[in-house]
C-alpha cells in the first residue's frame, strides 16, 4: 500500500496490498485507523454481487461523476475516501451518492478551485441487504429524517457526506456533524451550529437476516483537556468479523489537531477513540461498531505517516480486489476518511484525511 500526496506520486505495487494517498505535512505525524473487508459471495442471505471502484478528481464547483457497471439502487451502497490540501471547508469537503444505476456522483460546493482527490466504491449485493439513501439541508442543530422501519436498530448502519457553503472561510461548528438511526423510522443528524447552506447526503445499509449482521451504538463527549476514551461494548465481539465508524461534532473554531479522531477496535469488548492534540472541547462523539456474520472478514490497523510522509505501504493477507472494501474509521464530512494528526498551525483537514485502494501485482 503506498500514500502521495498532492505533489509527488511514489507507487509500491505489492501483492493485495493497500495504497493510501493523503496529505504530508513537515514535522507532523498523522496516524489513521484504517478497515478493510472481504465480502461473501455465497451461503448467506447477504450475498454480495461486486464491488466497483475508481478514482475522481474535483478541481472546482460543481459535479464530477462516474459510469458504471449497471447496479440494484436497492441493494447497493457507497464507501468512499478524499484527500485534500486546504485550510477551507469549500476546499476539502465533498458530497458523494450512487445517482443511478449506472453513475456515481460527487457534488462540491466552492468558490475556489483547490483539488479533492477522491477514491470510491460501490457494493453490490444479490440479496439480505436494503439501503436507502437521500438528501437534506442542515437547516437545524437537530434534523430528523423519516426513512421506511429498518426490522431492528441492530441490523443497520449509517454513512453520510456532506458539503458546506462556498464562502465558508475556516473549519467550525458547523462543519462536522453526527448521524445516528434514534428509532427504527428516524434518522437523526445533529450538529453544534444549523447552516441551511450545508447539505447532508445519507445512506442506511440493513441486513434483512439478523443472524448475520449486530450492530452496537453509542455517544460520548469530551471536555476540552481529554485526549482519549476506551469503551466498553455491551456484547462482546469477533474483532475477525468487525469494524468500527464514528462521527463527531465540534464547538467553535480551533487549530485542526485538536479535532481530529482515530478510532479502533481495541479487543473483542472495547473500542478506543483517541485524538493527537487536546484544547478543544469535542461535544459528541457517535460510534457505530458493526460486526459481520455474513462470512464477511475484516482486516484492521493503524498507519502513521511521520514528517514529510506522503505515501504508506501496509501488506494484507491476500483478498478478492472484486470483492473488498477499504476506508478509515472516522467520518465526519467528506467521506470514510479521517485520523488524528498533531499539526496544529492551521485548520487544514486534509493533514488528517486520506483516499485507500486496493492492489495487486502488476
Amino acid at each position: 500500500m503506498s500514500i502521495q500526496d498532492s505533489y509527488q506520486r511514489k507507487t509500491v505495487d505489492r501483492n493485495s496490498d493497500k495504497r493510501w494517498s493523503g496529505l504530508a505535512n513537515q514535522k507532523v505525524l498523522t496516524t489513521i485507523v484504517w478497515f478493510m473487508f472481504l465480502l461473501p459471495t455465497s451461503g448467506f442471505a447477504a450475498a454480495v454481487d461486486n464491488v466497483q471502484s475508481g478514482t475522481l478528481s474535483s478541481s472546482g464547483n460543481g459535479t464530477v461523476t462516474a459510469n458504471i457497471t449497471a447496479v440494484d439502487l436497492s441493494k447497493s451502497f457507497l464507501i468512499f475516501n478524499t484527500r485534500s490540501n486546504s485550510n477551507r471547508p469549500p476546499g476539502s469537503m465533498v458530497r458523494g451518492r450512487i445517482a443511478s444505476s449506472t453513475t456515481v456522483e460527487f457534488e462540491r460546493v466552492t468558490n475556489e478551485s483547490s483539488t479533492i482527490s477522491i477514491q470510491w466504491y460501490v457494493v453490490e449485493f444479490q440479496s439480505g441487504v436494503t439501503v436507502q439513501r437521500g438528501s437534506v439541508n442542515q437547516s437545524s442543530s437537530t434534523v430528523n429524517v423519516p426513512i421506511n422501519p429498518v426490522s431492528s436498530l441492530n441490523q443497520a448502519y449509517v454513512t453520510w457526506s456532506k458539503t458546506p457553503s462556498s464562502g465558508d472561510g475556516a473549519w467550525s461548528d458547523d462543519d462536522p456533524i453526527v448521524g445516528e438511526l434514534t428509532t427504527t423510522s428516524n434518522l437523526q443528524f445533529r450538529v453544534n451550529v444549523d447552516n441551511s447552506n450545508h447539505v447532508i447526503w445519507w445512506q442506511v445499509i440493513e441486513y434483512t437476516n439478523a443472524a448475520e449482521i449486530f450492530v452496537q451504538k453509542g455517544t460520548t463527549s469530551w471536555n476540552s483537556s481529554t485526549k482519549d476514551e476506551t469503551i466498553t461494548l455491551g456484547t462482546t465481539i469477533d474483532e475477525d468479523n468487525s469494524f468500527l465508524l464514528v462521527g463527531f461534532r465540534t464547538s467553535g473554531s480551533y487549530a485542526i489537531g485538536k479535532a481530529m479522531l482515530r478510532a479502533e477496535i481495541k479487543n473483542s469488548t472495547q473500542i478506543k477513540i483517541e485524538r493527537e492534540k487536546d484544547g478543544v472541547a469535542i461535544s459528541e462523539i457517535v460510534w457505530q461498531v458493526i460486526e459481520l456474520k455474513d462470512g464477511s472478514t475484516v482486516q484492521h490497523e493503524k498507519s502513521e505517516f511521520s514528517s514529510g510522509d506522503a505515501t504508506e505501504t501496509e501488506s494484507i493477507t491476500s483478498v478478492d480486489l472484486n470483492k473488498s472494501v477499504a476506508f478509515a474509521s472516522v467520518q465526519a464530512a467528506a467521506g470514510q476518511s479521517l485520523g488524528s494528526s498533531k499539526y496544529t498551525n492551521d485548520d487544514i483537514s486534509g493533514v488528517s484525511s486520506v483516499t485507500m485502494a486496493l492492489t495487486s501485482n502488476q
